[in-house]
């Protein structure tokens, strides 16, 4: 039996799709985090309501990032628009290639280039 060879497409989305979940989760406790940081150490110690400040910044960081890799997501379903949607999530998992969701942003981009490049050659 024969696989259909819409199905790397697939999950390499659903891999990208899990890796924008997990960078909503962490970016979202991250800013809550921080937001509660600066909030409540904005009276007392100017110091560390800057750190709390910068982890805000941090996790809106991450959280655009999730944002990012979401869109490529459901960009991965069109036949125009998935290998450059592969290509992005590519980059953006070296680029966060020490957390759990570049690797599966990078293994999902990966899945769909090589399908798309497969559909290109035939």
């Amino acid at each position: 039996m024969k696989a259909n060879h819409n199905s790397n497409i697939k999950v390499g989305a659903l891999l990208v799709k899990i890796a924008a979940i997990i960078n909503f989760v962490i970016g979202g406790i991250a800013f809550l985090a921080g937001l509660i940081a600066f909030v409540g150490l904005l009276f007392y110690a100017i110091n560390l309501s800057f750190l709390g400040f910068l982890v805000i910044l941090a996790g809106m960081v991450v959280l655009i990032l999730g944002f990012v890799l979401y869109r490529l997501q459901q960009l991965m379903r069109y036949k125009r628009s998935a290998r450059n949607s592969a290509v992005w999530s590519i980059v953006l998992g070296i680029i966060l290639m020490s957390s759990l969701s570049g690797i599966l942003a990078l293994i999902g981009g990966i899945l769909v280039l090589v399908e798309t490049n497969k559909k290109i050659k035939k």
